[in-house]
């Protein structure tokens, strides 16, 4: 696990922060707990960012490195990922620090499953073609930098940005304030990753 004296200096201060707003109010002040409110919404925002490249690149290696989790997504097939998987803290949805996995479907329903059942729902592997019509999938996993607000965006691979893992791609992009092209050190760049 990874120690991160930031995060304890971060909650203090917003802990401060929030004993002055209370108190500005209490005094009548309505610019300060502006400014307050204003520099919160900075603190608090989650960074989205999208992990994106052509198949077999390493992308969900790359996330499951950076979430300290050898097998959490799905890896080891020809097309691991059919859609994409957001990754983020239960923490910031206010559910207990528990790993856990949200299914989002096409027609909006929600199904919970057991973070063990990704690739059944993820990998085109188990579920071909998307034939479950899987809009995205949600894994909730307590860790540092998800409870610091990353969420990490796991796309299918690039393969030209048409057809169902271009659109699934590109649905991941618009959510996305940054992105992370990972690329073969083993091979030239290819003309989608140039492209892209």
């Amino acid at each position: 696990s990874v120690d991160f004296p930031a995060a304890d200096r971060l909650a203090e201060a917003k802990r401060l922060a929030k004993a002055a707003y209370v108190l500005a109010r209490g005094r009548g002040s309505s610019a300060v707990p502006a400014r307050l409110q204003r520099a919160a919404q900075h603190t608090t925002a989650m960074a989205r960012v999208a992990v994106v490249g052509e198949r077999k690149r390493g992308k969900s290696t790359l996330v499951n490195a950076l979430v300290e989790h050898a097998g959490l997504l799905p890896r080891d097939v020809d097309v691991a990922t059919n859609t994409y998987i957001e990754v983020l803290s239960p923490r910031r949805l206010g559910l207990p620090p528990v790993p856990q996995a949200r299914v989002h479907l096409q027609s909006g329903a929600v199904v919970e499953a057991d973070v063990s059942e990704l690739g059944r729902w993820a990998s085109e592997q188990s579920n071909p073609g998307n034939a479950r019509r899987v809009a995205y999938v949600q894994v909730l996993l307590p860790h540092p930098l998800l409870d610091a607000g990353l969420v990490l965006l796991d796309t299918p691979g690039l393969g030209g940005l048409l057809g169902a893992h271009g659109a699934m791609t590109l649905s991941a992009l618009e959510q996305s304030n940054a992105l992370v092209l990972v690329l073969s050190a083993a091979a030239p760049a290819t003309t989608d990753e140039l492209e892209f």
